[in-house]
């Protein structure tokens, strides 16, 4: 089982340090030390973390870093790189990283990732390709149309990195129009189809076993949709407006679309770790494939970084601690992130299916009870987050750390909104560990919240990919630390299974026999209306 931090060393209990330092106010932690922000932040890859808001001391860094040290992070490190089987339960390496690898970086990893660089880069360019090609109005439907309007249909981590990627850099959006449709919600395809010209209209196909039931049933809607707008057949839109994105491409293969309109991605990219691969040609489609490689290389260099870069200056590392020290720790059960960019609004949602997927686990790679694991993800934008559940991250019962996102230039021309937004994120980073004091206790503020701030140049392309890989590799690092799989998700599978059922159950009554009483209910009050 997991071991935790070391307590043989000049360093004090860490549970006990802990709670000590929960009550120790950050006030006094800055007044007794004028160096504190310069000795708790660091810069790495354009970025600047200043994590001197949150109970720590040196002893409960140095702790924490010998933690690290006992858990073999660098050497579990260099194996994910070098292409071993860290995904246990299902036998596989997790080679996402060489999505985002120039073909020169091939002395970064070992002989069994080396050996599939060529691949990933040669599935990389053929994604390009194909863009450029949509973005030229090359592609042409089967009404004869040029297909200038795109559909994108996944869920997930088919759909939740490419939109969130393709609304954070809307203001380099300059290829056709790309909408993204997930939820099998009648309703969301409704709206996505609304406007536009089926004759005209390009349809992707995300889904790593192209069998995804609420990806293929949407997909399915919309080929019929456009074959009857068009007065085509099925079989004509297939193969002249559908593209496939997959790791099956035998599956894309026998569902008609043509091998030179299925782009493959390897079955060792996880989901929420794929928007590097061929699941990002939205991105490119909207963005451009220079934009694409921009974000790339911004991931690129988190890779090397972590990998020549060891203790309090590895910045990934650094998140990977901070979160473990409050949720395994402290018990704040709960981390909320909060960009300072609408841009990022979609950055929430993105990470809680990064972290909460990944991390969401209650067994240890052996098998064993796993001791902590992931908190609650959750966020909003600033500064409308601060009128919705500020006033609990002010004044509730629960401690809940915030990550703070910021940039410190901004990409349009209202200066002064810019400046007041980003006064705004510091205020509330400051609020929250100062607090007010006051007579009237309901208009007391207690403080001693704790906070991180990450702060980027400019929010660009490269930028968010080292933005976005700073939070990959924390999520990495805290498996590591806490004894488990991050690159599984077998309990999403369990509900999608019994969802069958039920479904069969909406359409033939009688089959319900079986089910609980409770789901018996609920199907009854569906087939009588009441």
């Amino acid at each position: 089982m997991t071991t935790l931090p070391p307590t043989a060393s000049s360093a004090p209990d860490p549970l006990l340090h802990a709670n000590r330092l929960a009550a120790a106010s950050l006030n006094t932690l800055f007044s007794t030390d004028a160096a504190r922000a310069q000795r708790f932040s660091l810069r790495a890859c354009a970025m600047l973390f200043d994590y001197s808001k949150q109970h720590l001391d040196e002893a409960a860094r140095q702790a924490l870093l010998d933690w690290a040290n006992e858990t073999h992070l660098t050497a579990k490190t260099r194996e994910l790189f070098d292409g071993l089987p860290v995904n246990p339960s299902e036998g596989r390496a997790a080679l996402h990283m060489l999505c985002r690898a120039p073909a020169s970086s091939m002395g970064m990893f070992g002989a069994s990732a080396q050996a599939r660089l060529s691949e990933f880069c040669q599935q990389r360019e053929a994604m390009l390709q194909l863009a450029r090609q949509i973005r030229d109005r090359e592609l042409v439907s089967a009404s004869g149309l040029p297909l200038d309007q795109m559909v994108h249909v996944g869920i997930g981590g088919s759909d939740l990195g490419p939109a969130m990627v393709v609304q954070a850099l809307q203001h380099e959006h300059t290829g056709p129009e790309v909408r993204f449709l997930s939820n099998v919600d009648g309703a969301a395809l409704e709206h996505t189809l609304r406007g536009l010209n089926a004759r005209r209209t390009l349809l992707a196909i995300t889904s790593k076993t192209f069998t995804t039931l609420e990806t293929m049933l949407n997909a399915r809607a919309i080929i019929d949709w456009m074959a009857q707008e068009s007065g085509c057949t099925v079989a004509q839109i297939i193969a002249s407006q559908v593209v496939g994105i997959t790791a099956s491409p035998s599956t894309a293969a026998e569902f008609g679309i043509p091998a030179n309109r299925t782009l493959c991605f390897d079955t060792t990219v996880g989901g929420r770790f794929s928007l590097w691969s061929s699941v990002g040609l939205p991105i490119a489609v909207a963005l451009g494939p220079e934009q694409f490689e921009a974000l790339l290389a911004g991931a690129h260099s988190v890779d090397q970084h972590v990998l020549s870069t060891k203790g309090s200056e590895n910045l990934p590392l650094m998140m990977a601690l901070i979160g473990c020290w409050n949720a395994t720790f402290m018990q704040r059960r709960s981390q909320a992130v909060v960009p300072y960019a609408q841009a990022l609004a979609r950055l929430p949602a993105y990470l809680q299916q990064l972290e909460m997927e990944s991390n969401g686990k209650s067994v240890e790679v052996d098998g064993t009870p796993a001791q902590s694991t992931c908190p609650v993800i959750w966020g909003e934008p600033g500064t409308n987050g601060q009128h919705a559940f500020f006033q609990m991250l002010h004044q509730g019962t629960d401690v809940i750390p915030v990550d703070f996102i910021a940039a410190r230039e901004a990409r349009h021309p209202f200066t002064e909104h810019h400046r007041w937004l980003l006064a705004n994120c510091l205020a509330q980073s400051r609020a929250l560990m100062v607090g007010a004091d006051a007579q009237d206790p309901h208009k007391r503020i207690l403080g001693n919240r704790p906070s991180t701030t990450l702060l980027m140049p400019r929010l660009d392309a490269h930028a968010l990919g080292a933005l976005i890989a700073a939070y990959e590799f924390k999520v990495i690092y805290q498996a590591m630390l806490w004894g488990i799989n991050p690159f599984d998700q077998w309990a999403v599978e369990l509900g999608k299974s019994i969802a069958r059922d039920v479904e069969t159950a909406l359409r033939a009554p009688a089959s319900a026999h079986g089910l609980d009483g409770s789901t018996a209910l609920l199907l009854s009050a569906i087939h009588s209306n009441s």
